[in-house]
């Protein structure tokens, strides 16, 4: 999904571009200007070339503060891209469920019922981490990313549990094969390893 940038950084960034615009072309003409009229007086050339080395100066500031404002367009974007994908996941899960017990109702036999019940309090307390993770990364400036050892072989198979729940897929559907008995263990984030793997299990089950 494509997240437009905000009004207020389309404004910061159209600010800088035209003020560049601006600086180089009164640059041009100052020295154009100056070279024809000054060419043979010594005050009006070095007045001239402080302007003119000021006008320079503007221009790499200028460029700096917008190759700046550029680059957190682009983490702005990739964080709200990221966070509305992570929010998605848990929302559409619960949604599953709820319409399974509303649709069915009596139909969903009361162990069942309370698996459904438990993924659902398992999503909202992922929701709440989420929502955690976001005021987090507000107040520091950046997404909150831990380097903790997680059990991948241990995460998958909760993933593909979780996977088969939401969708109503009987066990064979989803199967791990060829993983090793012992533990697979990896350096990362767990909730980001989760979330990425239960987004490839989804897309698994959509598309195939």
């Amino acid at each position: 999904m494509r997240v437009s940038v905000a009004p207020g950084r389309q404004g910061v960034i159209a600010f800088f571009v035209t003020f560049c615009v601006c600086l180089v072309a009164l640059a041009v003409a100052l020295n154009v200007g100056w070279v024809v009229l000054t060419l043979r007086e010594i005050v009006p050339l070095l007045v001239g070339s402080l302007v003119f080395a000021a006008i320079i100066t503007g221009l790499i500031l200028n460029t700096t503060f917008l190759v700046r404002e550029i680059r957190r367009n682009e983490q702005h974007d990739a964080f709200v891209n990221a966070v509305t994908h992570e929010l998605k996941t848990p929302v559409t899960s619960i949604r599953l469920h709820l319409e399974t017990l509303k649709s069915r109702g009596p139909m969903v036999d009361e162990s069942k019922r309370y698996e459904f019940y438990d993924v659902m309090l398992q999503d909202s307390d992922r929701l709440l981490h989420l929502i955690d993770q976001v005021l987090a990364a507000g107040r520091k400036g950046g997404v909150p990313f831990q380097q903790v050892r997680v059990d991948l072989k241990a995460l998958a198979e909760e993933c593909i549990a979780v996977t088969k729940s939401q969708r109503h897929l009987p066990d064979h559907a989803l199967q791990m094969v060829g993983a090793p008995n012992e533990p697979v263990e990896v350096l990362g984030d767990p909730d980001h390893l989760r979330g990425a793997v239960l987004n490839l299990l989804d897309n698994a089950v959509k598309y195939s």
